[in-house]
């Protein structure tokens, strides 16, 4: 039988045992709430969700999505409560999983200094006083001794970073420090470092066994482009080099980091492979028309000279695919990608210390200049296929053009427009020759019968169609054959080159119209040549929009 005392002393325990659990719930509550705010920047949430569904994030956008929260609301708690939820559960021992395959180098050889963000280095003080800030130092930066230099996933990275700010008073500039100049020096120092998941990749065949496959972050994405597909599927097929150009083309304009992506995946691929795959005997590559050195085209944006004085392969390219074609004949495309790779970027801009403020990206610059002079797949002189297949079909897919380029001069075309043309006089064509080499001259065209051209009002300059096609006056146009109708049918029988234009009625208005020269029906739309008003012929993409010029369905042959 209890006494009084042991009834009260039971009492006492259990209403402290409420106590203290109400005293907890507060406490989860306060801590729940005190950082609810977080969740309105993505770059919390996308970090918060790794919780959830560790993903193989690579190391390197680990700091690309803490430096935006280094300066929230001028407080840093978001940050450091995102990088300590991700040390408490990844914990001291994480590795890299083992469906998360990683390539590439932290090649991250320089601390850069004077990094615009109106803050002070504060390397010297935090390697001095703190030891978790010394001890992540030199696994980026620090001697070969320490630095391992291998890619990894983020799982390793929380529980050193959240040391930074836990030990120690006054460390919250330490890791704030550390974040700021990884981030600065991934984006412009950093080596391939990609990290993919293996277990949703699409099997594709590789060369020499590689195992190396597309990144899965952002393979979704790029896979809704055609030209994405198109070159993916390129791996142990046949294409001649200069037919890769246009596709690159169409990808830097949708979506620069799918370029990027494609073209380390094909230099993967192709990068153990002992020899081409025409010495190989796997690819045969022919003339279809004659090969034709071409100039360098002049860009109204472009940066030859500060490229072609880099270390890396921008002026090997140039020659061999562009200057110098005729000597090196046609070439299948495998012999490109680990030589566009081997393209470096030109620094613009020097800071103090030898930091870089300003980037030009090289391989962009060539992959313009070369998709000037190959617009199409049937601008390419060259054609490669299996070395299995017939002759014949070598020339099924376009034959040899009439109005192969002649011109190799970097001065304005002479050539008489009427020895170009071998045409029906009821059909307007437009002069290959000619087309290419305004662009590639970017040389503002002019015609003496070309209609006042209104920038307000949108359209295109119809000197340009006037000056590379056999046209009559603009006042003389009528509305011809949809564009779009034949694009989506199987026939395909309005040939590149053909002089287009948009239409509202039959008659050919020249206020507010966009006219040019079609070259070929690509993804959901097609691709033109036209000369903008006050500006240089370029080639577009039309695939849609809310403009009447942008809709592919207002475009019809002028007849």
């Amino acid at each position: 039988m209890s006494s009084p005392l042991a009834d009260l002393v039971v009492k006492i325990e259990g209403m402290g045992f409420l106590l203290l659990y109400c005293f907890a719930a507060i406490i989860v509550s306060v801590s729940t709430s005190e950082y609810s705010y977080c969740s309105m920047y993505p770059e919390y949430n996308v970090l918060y969700n790794l919780t959830r569904h560790n993903n193989c994030l690579d190391v390197k956008k680990v700091f690309d999505l803490l430096q935006p929260l280094n300066d929230v609301d001028n407080k840093p708690s978001c940050r450091l409560h995102i990088v300590k939820v991700l040390a408490d559960h990844f914990g001291p021992n994480a590795t890299i999983p083992h469906h998360c395959r990683c390539d590439g180098g932290l090649d991250l050889v320089q601390y850069h200094t004077n990094v615009h963000d109106g803050t002070t280095d504060h390397r010297d003080a935090c390697s001095k006083d703190h030891a978790p800030y010394r001890t992540l130092y030199n696994q980026f930066f620090g001697s070969h001794h320490h630095h391992d230099g291998q890619c990894r996933t983020h799982d390793s990275v929380w529980y050193a970073l959240n040391r930074i700010n836990k030990d120690g008073n006054d460390t919250d500039r330490c890791q704030k420090d550390f974040i700021l100049h990884l981030s600065y020096s991934f984006k412009h120092h950093s080596d391939n470092c990609r990290c993919e998941d293996t277990s949703n990749l699409p099997s594709t065949r590789s060369i020499t066994h590689s195992t190396t496959s597309l990144p899965t972050n952002h393979y979704i994405t790029c896979q809704r482009f055609n030209s994405f597909t198109k070159l993916m599927h390129l791996v142990d097929d046949c294409m001649s080099a200069n037919s890769v150009w246009h596709y690159l083309d169409d990808l830097q304009v949708k979506d620069p980091e799918c370029r990027k992506i494609i073209q380390r995946y094909l230099a993967e691929q192709y990068k153990n492979s002992i020899s081409s795959f025409q010495n190989m005997g796997i690819c045969t590559c022919h003339e279809r028309s004659q090969l034709v050195d071409h100039h360098i085209p002049h860009l109204k944006n472009g940066s030859l000279s500060q490229c072609s004085n880099t270390n890396g392969t921008y002026s090997s390219i140039v020659k061999e695919f562009l200057k110098q074609v005729q000597g090196h004949g046609c070439q299948n495309h495998d012999v490109l990608w680990a030589k566009l790779e081997g393209v470096q970027s030109h620094c613009n801009v020097h800071h103090h210390h030898g930091s870089c403020g300003q980037w030009t990206d090289c391989q962009q610059d060539l992959i313009i200049r070369a998709a000037v002079q190959y617009p199409t797949a049937n601008s390419d002189s060259c054609v490669c296929v299996k070395a299995n297949m017939p002759l014949t079909s070598l020339f099924t897919a376009a034959t040899p053009s009439k109005t192969t380029a002649s011109v190799q001069t970097t001065s304005a075309p002479t050539t008489s427009v009427a020895s170009i043309f071998t045409v029906s006089p009821r059909h307007f064509t437009c002069a290959e020759v000619l087309v290419v080499e305004y662009i590639a001259l970017a040389q503002h065209t002019t015609h003496p019968e070309a209609s006042p051209c209104d920038p307000i009002n949108g359209g295109s300059d119809d000197a340009y169609v006037l000056a590379s096609c056999n046209m009559t006056s603009p006042m003389t146009w009528r509305r011809g054959k949809s564009i779009m109708t034949d694009c989506k049918s199987n026939t395909h029988l309005i040939p590149g080159f053909t002089p287009i234009s948009t239409f509202s009625q039959d008659n050919f208005n020249s206020i507010g119209s966009q006219s040019g020269v079609f070259l070929e029906c690509y993804n959901s739309g097609f691709k033109m040549a036209i000369q903008k008003c006050n500006s240089y012929p370029e080639i577009i993409h039309v695939e849609g929009g809310a403009h009447f010029n942008n809709d592919p369905n207002n475009y019809y042959v002028i007849v």
